[in-house]
């Protein structure tokens, strides 16, 4: 079957090779499609040349220019201008300095000594604190117009009347305006005295007394007790300008106090050291 199949594959392509050999690319005897020609365009203008007649185009030399028009073209072309120099500027005569600023002079001992009339304040230092700043203020050369004020601290304040006016008429007193008391009897420097109440601080303990003052209540004193820590206040009198910041910048070292001004009054009137 395949054999059969094989061998007429084979004849059907020599029979088709024949038929485009003999049929298809043969023309007929004397027919060589003139309607192909006659659709040229321009036909008149074709012709046939022969093999080798077209020369490539050779290209001419430029002429050479002779040595005399070189040195003509030489002279007659001018020699380039030089460009102007800029007009000169008239440079002015350097001016004269003027002489330096006459140094300040400086101030003498006595003035720079001289007392002031800046006052500040500044605490409550404690003992430990007080002793440092006292040192600091010394190197400073702030030695006078200081005056020290001196006040106690505790964790509880008592308001109190003291043993000198604690009669028994005061007892009956105080009873009859509704004010409770009792007698202290702890050995304390309080011994025998009136004691009205004990408060955590001591603003409360000054509101309490200026509300027993209103009912009549009078000779009260505050007092701490507890842990009792004594403190200064310190104020610093008569002080130029430059001691004053001298004090101001003390005081950066020393956070828990604070530093404010005050009176000359005030400072002349207190204690002085």
């Amino acid at each position: 079957m395949l054999k059969w199949l094989f061998w007429t594959l084979l004849a059907s392509n020599i029979v088709l090779f024949a038929f485009q050999r003999l049929y298809l690319d043969t023309p007929p005897a004397g027919k060589r499609e003139p309607e192909r020609l006659a659709q040229q365009y321009n036909k008149e203008r074709i012709r046939l040349l022969p093999p080798f007649s077209i020369a490539p185009p050779q290209s001419s030399p430029l002429p050479r220019p002779s040595p005399a028009t070189s040195a003509e073209t030489v002279q007659t072309v001018p020699p380039p201008a030089k460009p102007a120099s800029p007009p000169k500027e008239e440079v002015p005569p350097p001016a004269e300095k003027a002489p330096p600023p006459a140094e300040k002079a400086a101030p003498s001992p006595a003035k720079r000594d001289s007392p002031g009339t800046a006052c500040v304040e500044i605490g409550h230092f404690p003992r430990e604190e007080a002793a440092r700043f006292e040192k600091a203020l010394s190197a400073k050369g702030v030695k006078t117009g200081i005056s020290r004020q001196k006040s106690q601290t505790g964790s509880q304040y008592m308001v109190f009347i003291p043993a000198s006016a604690a009669s028994d008429a005061k007892m009956v007193d105080l009873f009859k305006k509704g004010v409770q008391h009792y007698r202290v009897k702890d050995g304390s420097p309080q011994q025998g005295a009136l004691s009205l109440g004990v408060f955590g601080t001591r603003e409360a303990a000054q509101r309490y007394s200026a509300r027993l003052a209103k009912k009549g209540v009078k000779g009260t004193q505050i007092v701490p007790r507890g842990n009792i820590v004594e403190r200064t206040l310190y104020r610093v009198d008569r002080l130029t300008p430059v001691q004053k910041k001298e004090v101001e910048s003390l005081s950066s070292r020393f956070p828990r106090q604070t530093l404010r001004r005050c009176s000359r009054t005030k400072a002349s009137s207190a204690r002085a050291s």
